[in-house]
């Protein structure tokens, strides 16, 4: 990879860890600002600071709007969109392909098809959650079983899976749908698959973010835990060039695919 001035040897510089940082910061700011009510910045920053001081206000409308209601909205945001680009990143860097999102692979349908039947069946927003990855876990396992096994033609086949398992989980979470109440669970089910924030809180960011926060820590430690692997294997390749040649050579010859 060619060195930029966002990253040089495979490292982001810290000029664009600032900027990664200072780019939210100053969305959600804006954020906290501008609405049906626009709330003035300076407002904002003594809404903010009274919450993290507990002292007083005088305007309790203004400190209702940025804390109450946006600010558990926009952290619900920057905190999903964080998991869902690291769950992106990590299927293609994973499957070494950049279509292998989890859209495409049916992990979105099937973790649907989890959310619907917990909702239906009256569970708690943690419990929701889990029943979710589970059926999120079993879409991908159902994905790389009919993708079948690694060879040069499997990342095709890899993404005609994943569609197959979308279609499939798509159907179940139809026909899940149909049998839920209209009146109660329905409305519920659906605004659920929107994907709406305005039912944000902290106490439902505090349910979530602990799980989220965690997958994106296992992902990074992974990736270091692969990347300090592999440096250290070029490493003895540099002092025994003969060694990893040979080894190379088996490897390959293992991985070539048959002509049919």
């Amino acid at each position: 990879m060619k060195d930029t001035i966002w990253i040089k040897k495979g490292r982001f510089t810290p000029l664009a860890v600032v900027l990664m940082f200072a780019f939210p910061l100053v969305t959600a700011l804006i954020c906290l600002c501008f609405g049906r009510m626009n709330v003035p910045v300076g407002e904002v920053l003594t809404a903010l600071r009274t919450a993290l001081t507990g002292e007083s206000t005088s305007n309790v409308q203004n400190y209702s709007i940025v804390i109450n209601l946006r600010l558990p909205r926009i952290l619900m945001a920057i905190i999903v969109g964080a998991g869902l680009s690291c769950a992106g990143n990590a299927y293609q860097s994973l499957f070494s392909n950049p279509l292998a999102t989890p859209d495409i692979l049916g992990v979105t349908s099937g973790t649907c098809v989890g959310a619907i039947l917990a909702i239906i069946l009256s569970c708690s927003i943690l419990e929701t959650q889990l029943i979710a990855l589970v059926f999120g876990l079993i879409s991908v396992c159902f994905t790389l079983k009919v993708a079948g096994k690694s060879d040069g033609r499997s990342m095709v086949y890899l993404v005609l899976a994943g569609t197959i398992a979308s279609s499939l989980f798509n159907a179940l979470g139809s026909l899940l749908k149909y049998t839920a109440d209209p009146q109660d669970k329905l409305p519920e089910i659906t605004y659920w698959l929107l994907g709406s924030f305005t039912s944000a809180s902290y106490q439902k960011i505090l349910i979530g973010c602990p799980l989220i926060v965690a997958g994106i820590i296992i992902i990074w430690v992974v990736r270091e835990t692969a990347s300090f692997f592999w440096e250290s294997m070029g490493r003895k390749c540099l002092s025994n060039p003969e060694k990893c040649c040979m080894y190379r050579r088996k490897h390959c010859a293992a991985q070539k695919p048959t002509v049919e």
